[in-house]
């Protein structure tokens, strides 16, 4: 288990990212190849993927990260729409797109 308390969010990034020391601590559950990510800066990088448990006020999911060199942590859509928040970006906060983080199947 691993607990960062300030996490920056991303609302351009897909995947969550996190260092390659703190996914080789917590044990992300890779998939068995490696995608290749385009980075902000334009730059394509061929990273490792694979899930991870989160929990995010008071919301837990299974989220899929990128393990990425030199990155600080980040949350990247997919984690935010899987455990159901949408940013505030004039509060600068998380705010609930449902009432509970559970996954919508229709």
């Amino acid at each position: 288990e691993k607990v960062f308390d300030r996490v920056m969010v991303d609302t351009g990034a897909t995947y969550s990212v996190l260092p390659v020391e703190v996914a080789d601590e917590i044990g992300v559950v890779e998939v068995p190849w490696r995608e290749e990510l385009e980075l902000a800066d334009g730059s394509t990088r061929e990273v490792r993927v694979g899930m991870v448990a989160v929990e995010m006020e008071g919301r837990r999911g299974t989220v899929m990260v990128a393990v990425l060199e030199g990155s600080p942590p980040l949350i990247g859509v997919q984690a935010l729409e899987r455990l159901g928040f949408r940013v505030d970006p004039v509060e600068g906060r998380l705010e609930p797109t449902r009432p509970t983080g559970r996954l919508l199947a229709y």
